[in-house]
């Protein structure tokens, strides 16, 4: 009886827990959106840079988070959406990046996914999963780049990835179909 009363207890306190976390991120957005339609006061003193910088990466993480949570939902137009807040309020996120392409990839749209990957990889080079979905977008696109897929699913492995053997099989028939 105390068990069950305790798992009670211990459930609900995880329930308000994560009905908190709800309402701060529905207020951090409800924040965003007046201040992108220009609600907000004018006459507020400005930031200094720090606080805008901290700002901005908070807006980042949200928008990332959204990301996954629709990417997972398979609602990919709306994670591509989410991705591509990421990325714009900040650049220099090799995840956001690398997600923004999966995204992409998903959408059968291999050949764009491209170039946010090299992106991805610019930011850190030692990004092994970015190295690996580049080689997916290389040999998926309309006219399949077995080379450059093979060197980086390579560059993948030697970074601590685990490469799918029937990837490996795969770029080898995309090999020889091209070829014949």
């Amino acid at each position: 009886m105390k068990k069950a009363k305790s798992e009670k207890r211990k459930a609900k306190s995880k329930g308000y827990k994560l009905e908190i976390a709800f309402l701060l991120l529905l207020t951090a957005y409800s924040l965003q959106l007046t201040a992108l339609s220009g609600c907000a006061k004018k006459e507020q003193a400005p930031k200094p840079k720090a606080q805008e910088a901290v700002q901005i990466s908070s807006d980042a993480k949200i928008a990332y988070a959204q990301g996954i949570k629709l990417y997972n939902a398979t609602r990919y137009q709306e994670a591509l959406a989410a991705f591509k807040r990421a990325v714009e309020r900040d650049p220099k996120s090799y995840e956001a990046w690398c997600e923004y392409a999966v995204t992409l990839m998903e959408l059968n749209r291999f050949d764009e996914a491209i170039s946010p990957l090299k992106k991805a990889i610019e930011l850190n080079p030692n990004y092994p999963k970015a190295h690996y979905v580049l080689a997916v977008a290389y040999v998926r696109k309309k006219t399949p780049d077995t080379k450059s897929a093979r060197r980086s699913y390579e560059r993948a492995v030697k970074l601590g990835y685990r490469v799918p053997e029937w990837f490996v099989r795969y770029v080898e028939s995309v090999e020889r179909k091209a070829k014949n």
